[in-house]
């Protein structure tokens, strides 16, 4: 909610209360989509398949005739990413709650890896 309007103006105080909400409610829905069956496995865009470093393994046990096995392998991380969805919504709230304008000023000006690192200096992260 605006605390302050002065000149049709925001105060930095609303602008960061305006960046937190809009976050909390973006990391809560997408939470919500991933933690749900197949929000991973289902959708292209984020289905986790094998590492480069198995592609080869995975090329010659379905060579070997190993589809099935292969296919539930890919399944179970999948649904073990959704599993991790569910808990994840927590942690990344209180990392916004804890967020400076200025830490918010340094994660959209950071480059691609920006919101990892204030996550780790956070200690939110690995």
């Amino acid at each position: 909610m605006l605390n302050s309007v002065k000149d049709g103006k925001l105060s930095t105080d609303d602008i960061g209360a305006g960046l937190k909400e809009a976050l909390s409610i973006g990391v809560q829905k997408g939470s919500a989509q991933l933690s749900a069956v197949n929000g991973f496995f289902g959708d292209a865009a984020v289905k986790i398949l094998m590492p480069q470093e198995a592609v080869k393994a995975e090329k010659t046990l379905r060579n070997m005739g190993l589809d099935k096995q292969v296919d539930e392998a890919i399944l179970s991380m999948n649904r073990a990413a959704e599993d991790a969805a569910k808990s994840a919504a927590p942690i990344f709230v209180n990392a916004i709650k804890q967020m400076s304008i200025q830490d918010a000023a340094g994660i959209l000006k950071g480059g691609d890896s920006a919101a990892t690192k204030y996550l780790r200096a956070k200690r939110l992260c690995h």
